[in-house]
């Protein structure tokens, strides 16, 4: 009797508390790291940099920014900014032509990505190409594009790698799949002449395709 007792107290002890259960604490985060570190871009573009907190065992930590802010102030602005899957984000607009940083501060953490901003884009260029003649794609199989970007500097043309294309199919032969950075997978859709742009900066490249039936 003593023995179903104390098992009950127990059965009960462990409803009302736990049984093996740990209350795991999350540590705030030690160092910061934002992703890109570093880019080039293009002035009046927006581009997104996301930050990851990691403790001091080097655990990754969820946490909310303090805030994002550019240095110099001029450099331009943060025109959004928020959380995803625990990760802070932030969207950057350069506003002149300059090299500075976007930096992210939590508490008295901090972390800054390098990023140096152009007045305009010089070119944009689609790959892959078949230029001058059409770039043949077959129904029923998707093809993923990529844009080049190049800006003009004092000592000529650079190659950027931090920007995000506006895509847009034209000739209703190809459908827009999925986007992301820069690159964007399109579905043939119909047999026929078309075309793909991608604009940067206000600048457009372009391929033109020729979707042709399965053999």
């Amino acid at each position: 009797m003593k023995k179903r007792a104390a098992f009950l107290l127990l059965i009960g002890l462990c409803l009302i508390l736990g049984c093996g259960q740990t209350s795991l604490v999350t540590k705030p985060p030690a160092t910061i790291v934002i992703t890109p570190s570093s880019g080039a871009m293009v002035a009046y573009s927006r581009y997104t940099f996301t930050a990851r907190g990691y403790d001091s065992d080097g655990h990754e930590v969820p946490f909310v920014a303090s805030s994002w802010a550019p240095y110099p102030w001029d450099l331009g602005k943060m025109t959004d900014y928020g959380v995803s899957d625990g990760k802070p984000f932030a969207v950057f607009e350069p506003r002149s032509m300059a090299t500075g940083e976007v930096r992210c501060v939590y508490n008295d953490v901090r972390a800054h990505a390098d990023v140096t901003c152009y007045a305009t884009v010089e070119r944009v260029a689609i790959s892959p190409t078949n230029y001058p003649s059409p770039l043949k794609v077959t129904m029923g199989l998707n093809q993923t594009f990529t844009a080049r970007v190049w800006v003009e500097t004092d000592s000529g043309e650079r190659e950027i790698t931090l920007f995000t294309p506006e895509w847009t199919p034209f000739g209703s032969v190809v459908t827009l799949l999925t986007a992301e950075g820069a690159t964007a997978t399109f579905q043939p859709t119909n047999i026929g002449y078309g075309s793909i742009e991608a604009i940067v900066g206000g600048v457009t490249g372009e391929v033109i395709i020729s979707v042709e039936a399965s053999s």
